[in-house]
């Protein structure tokens, strides 16, 4: 592979994720990861994501501040940078496919009734926010799922396009922040994480000023019809992932049993024969 292969490679889906991500206020993660391990270690993506993730919603909410809804972001904000150290240690505890699955069937559930009845769940206050803020910090420090709670709500506090967006990054910035220090912390930012990075800088900001401007182009009410296919998207995608991942788990554990049972059966041939 030669570099500027590699460097596309590399580029093309931080450009797409953070185009989508800058459009409807979230969802660059289920692009950039899973290309992003195809052509880097996960070592890397994950770290390298982090700091994209950081940087896209820190450009966002200084740019359109004014549309972040406050009285629910600082909410959602304090308690999702309070749960990431929390999910960190449920990480050895619980099973992650099986929370995914469990996340995948409740985000997909709750999208497609909405698109199905054509109302959403509706929260005409902001006292639920330390909860779904708590859930997602919850599951961005576990898993790096932290997304469809944070989406979730906004729906259901009926924001319009651009005030969905800007407050989502308003809530984004300060969680993916502690992520990236818990990173630092363990050495997972190394020098080539901050390479790929620094490259990235001028994909990232073409696209945050494309997504911004498709934003604004999209009703409101088109807007939560996309969002809602979009969750259903995710939602499909952490399925299929997750119960890949526990198929895979039951095959490595029947292997592992019949080599075990191979291996006792072999030990016990000589004490047979003597019989």
């Amino acid at each position: 592979m030669t570099d500027l292969l590699g460097t596309i490679l590399i580029l093309t889906p931080i450009f797409l994720g953070t185009f989508f991500r800058s459009t409807f206020g979230f969802g660059d993660a289920l692009i950039a990861m899973p290309l992003l391990a195809l052509v880097v270690p996960l070592d890397t993506a994950r770290p390298l994501v982090a700091l994209i993730s950081t940087t896209v919603a820190a450009v966002i909410a200084c740019r359109d501040w004014r549309n972040v809804h406050f009285s629910s972001a600082w909410r959602l904000a304090l308690w999702g940078v309070l749960g990431v150290p929390l999910g960190f240690l449920l990480i050895g505890s619980l099973d992650e496919d099986v929370v995914k699955i469990i996340l995948a069937v409740l985000v997909t559930g709750y999208a497609a009734y909405c698109l199905a009845s054509r109302q959403a769940l509706v929260l005409k206050t902001n006292r639920t926010a330390p909860l779904f803020g708590l859930v997602s910090g919850l599951l961005c420090g576990a898993y790096n799922t932290g997304g469809p709670p944070l989406v979730v709500y906004g729906t259901a506090q009926g924001w319009e396009a651009v005030k969905f967006r800007a407050t989502l990054q308003g809530v984004f910035f300060p969680i993916s922040l502690s992520i990236v220090s818990g990173h630092a912390l363990v050495g997972n930012l190394s020098e080539q994480v901050l390479w790929f990075f620094l490259w990235s800088l001028p994909v990232m900001f073409v696209a945050i000023m494309l997504g911004r401007g498709l934003n604004k182009r999209i009703g409101d009410r088109h807007f939560l019809v996309y969002v809602y296919w979009l969750l259903i998207l995710i939602g499909i995608v952490l399925f299929i992932d997750s119960a890949r991942g526990l198929h895979g788990k039951s095959t490595s554990g029947a292997l592992q049993h019949d080599r075990a049972t191979e291996t006792h059966r072999q030990t016990q041939l000589p004490h047979t024969r003597l019989h």
